[in-house]
C-alpha cells in the first residue's frame, strides 16, 4: 500500500493543467500583481516619504508614519469622512428603493412588452453616459441664471424652496447624492428586474389565491427573494462610491469646494496635482487610509448583511 501511495506521489502533473494555467491563469495574475498590486505597495512606500513628487526620493526626506498623524488630524480630511458617508448614505437609500420601485412596476405591473422595454432603456440611458457629461447637464438644469429647475418651482408656486446662492453653493451634498443616485439607478434596476423574474410564479398565485394582496406579496415573496441581489447593490454601490464622489465633486463644484463638500478623492487631488506645492507622500498616505477605510466598510456591511438570514433559510 505505501509503495503504490509513493509511486502516486511521484507522478508528474497532468501537462494539460500545467498548459491551461499558463495560457488562462499567469496573465491576469500578473497584470493583476502589476496594475493592481504593485501600485498599492508603492503607494504605502511613497506615503513614508516627505515627497514633493518632482526631486528624487532620497532616505532623507523619510518620515515614517508621520503623514498619517498628519492626515488623521487635519480637519478637512475628517470633513471628507463625513461628507463621503453622507453622500453615501444618501445613495444607498435612494438608489435602492428605485430600483426595487422600479423593478417592481415593470415586473408585476401589467405592461405590454414593448412599454416595459421603452422604460428600461429610458431607466438605463444615465449609464451609458460618462459621469463628466451627466455633471454638467445636471450643472445647467440647476444653474441659478438660466437653468429649467428655478422657473418650474416658481411655475408650481415652489419658490420658496429656491436657494439665494444656488443650489451647488447651500446644498452641494445634497445636489451631489441627487444626481449620483439618479445615474446609478439603471443598471441595478436590470439586475434586480432579471432577479424577480427567476422567482417561480407559483409562488405568487398561491399567495393571490390565500388572498395576499400586492403590498403583502412584495413584503413576503419579492423582498425575501432578491435579498442577495440587494446585498451585492449596497455593497457594490459603497466601494465605487468612494471613488466615484471625487469625479462628481470636481465635474460639478470645480475650485468651489470647500470643507462642506470636499471628499477623501478630492482631498487627495488638492494635495498633489492640483496644489502649487505638492505633497504626494502627504496625498498618498491620505489615499491608503481611504484604501483602508473602504475595505474596512465594505467588509464590515457585507458580514453584517450575511449574518441576517431570509425567511427561506
Amino acid at each position: 500500500m505505501s509503495r503504490k501511495k509513493n509511486k502516486w506521489l511521484r507522478q508528474p502533473p497532468d501537462r494539460s493543467k500545467i498548459i491551461f494555467f499558463l495560457c488562462f491563469c499567469l496573465p491576469p495574475l500578473l497584470l493583476y500583481l502589476l496594475f493592481g498590486v504593485y501600485p498599492i505597495l508603492n503607494s504605502v512606500y511613497v506615503s513614508l516619504f516627505e515627497w514633493s513628487g518632482f526631486d528624487k526620493l532620497t532616505s532623507d526626506a523619510f518620515v515614517g508614519l508621520g503623514n498619517y498623524f498628519e492626515v488623521i488630524t487635519e480637519e478637512e480630511f475628517l470633513c471628507a469622512i463625513r461628507n463621503d458617508f453622507i453622500i453615501i448614505l444618501g445613495k444607498e437609500i435612494i438608489i435602492i428603493a428605485l430600483t426595487v420601485l422600479f423593478a417592481v412596476s415593470l415586473t408585476r405591473l401589467k405592461f405590454r412588452k414593448g412599454e416595459a422595454s421603452l422604460y428600461r432603456f429610458v431607466f438605463f440611458i444615465p449609464n451609458v453616459l460618462s459621469v463628466v457629461i451627466i455633471s454638467i447637464i445636471w450643472t445647467f438644469v440647476i444653474d441659478p441664471n438660466f437653468g429649467i429647475l428655478n422657473p418650474v418651482l416658481r411655475a408650481v408656486g415652489l419658490a420658496d424652496l429656491i436657494p439665494a446662492s444656488g443650489w451647488t453653493y447651500e446644498h452641494p451634498l445634497g445636489v451631489i447624492t441627487f444626481v449620483a443616485s439618479w445615474c446609478g439607478v439603471g443598471m441595478f434596476m436590470l439586475i434586480m428586474i432579471a432577479a424577480i423574474n427567476g422567482i417561480n410564479a407559483e409562488m405568487y398565485e398561491s399567495a393571490t389565491i390565500d388572498g395576499a394582496n400586492e403590498w403583502k406579496q412584495l413584503r413576503y415573496i419579492t423582498l425575501p427573494a432578491i435579498r442577495e441581489q440587494s446585498k451585492f447593490i449596497v455593497v457594490t454601490i459603497l466601494y465605487q462610491s468612494f471613488s466615484s464622489n471625487f469625479t462628481m465633486v470636481q465635474a460639478m463644484l470645480g475650485s468651489s469646494v470647500n470643507s462642506d463638500s470636499v471628499v477623501m478623492g478630492m482631498f487627495v487631488y488638492q494635495n498633489s496635482f492640483d496644489s502649487q506645492w505638492p505633497r504626494v507622500g502627504y496625498s498618498y498616505s491620505a489615499a491608503v487610509i481611504m484604501l483602508v477605510i473602504t475595505a474596512a466598510v465594505s467588509l464590515i456591511v457585507n458580514r453584517i448583511m450575511s449574518g441576517r438570514r431570509s425567511v427561506y433559510d
